[in-house]
């Protein structure tokens, strides 16, 4: 994989870390080993080429580099799930429902 390329489970390995604050609970959560969530933590600082995370006895809090990695990924997961909400919409021919929001992408009709 090319430096710098993330998977959207990448994205939502960082957010789990982020909001567990802990290996173990972030990699119970996240249905995986530990072990196996240090390596892809490694894998993703080396890809990015920064760390995230400052690991201690006590767990793991985000770096000032994670903490706004953390709000980007937030946002990406999220647009990634409604566009796959939106697909399986149109797919049935389902009228678009009533969102409630406002969208910084989109112009008010």
């Amino acid at each position: 994989m090319p430096t710098g390329q993330l998977r959207i489970r990448d994205m939502e390995l960082i957010v789990a870390l982020h909001e567990e604050g802990n290996m173990t609970q972030a990699a119970k959560r996240l249905g995986i080993t530990e072990p196996a969530l240090s390596k892809q933590l490694k894998e993703i600082e080396r890809r990015i080429q920064t760390p995230l995370f400052e690991r201690g006895d006590g767990g793991v809090v985000a770096t000032a580099s994670g903490r706004a990695f953390v709000a980007h990924a937030m946002e990406i997961i999220q647009s990634f799930r409604r566009a796959i909400h939106e697909a399986h919409e149109t797919k049935n021919n389902e009228p678009n429902r009533l969102r409630i929001g406002v969208s910084t992408s989109h112009p008010i009709q």
